[in-house]
């Protein structure tokens, strides 16, 4: 489709046009291609594996594991019956100004990622802090 659409803009626009109209597809054909990810429920998570996706929903219970710091959050349902698990690595969790565990537990989150699954649960591994929001 983008093909196409290129080829109309140098067979249809003068010289001069053309450079600023391939320029203007080119960046919004980008920009719906970094934003294309799906919305979903918690409850959808374990029917995207490998997909990236964002979740929003209430965090019910979090967990600090204490050998390696890392975080999990629980979104959902309380742990063991979680929908999702968010999980915040020890080194990422230390760049939250307040600890992950303390700031989203029992508040609602939209977070965005790569769903995984761990056993038999599907889970989204933070790399930036960035993708985790508070919603209302």
């Amino acid at each position: 489709m983008m093909v196409i659409i290129i080829i109309m803009v140098y067979t249809t626009y003068p010289m001069k046009h053309k450079i600023f109209r391939l320029i203007t597809i080119c960046i919004f054909w980008l920009t719906q291609v970094t934003y294309a990810q799906t919305k979903i429920s918690s409850k959808e998570a374990s029917h995207h594996i490998g997909d990236t996706v964002t979740v929003c929903g209430k965090v019910y219970s979090t967990k600090v594991i204490s050998a390696t710091g890392m975080v999990l959050l629980n979104i959902g349902d309380y742990y063991p019956k979680q929908d999702l698990t968010i999980v915040i690595k020890a080194s990422l969790a230390k760049q939250f100004i307040k600890s992950p565990s303390t700031e989203f537990n029992g508040g609602q989150i939209c977070t965005t990622g790569i769903v995984a699954t761990y056993k038999g649960k599907p889970e989204i591994i933070i790399t930036d802090p960035k993708q985790i929001k508070k919603s209302s």
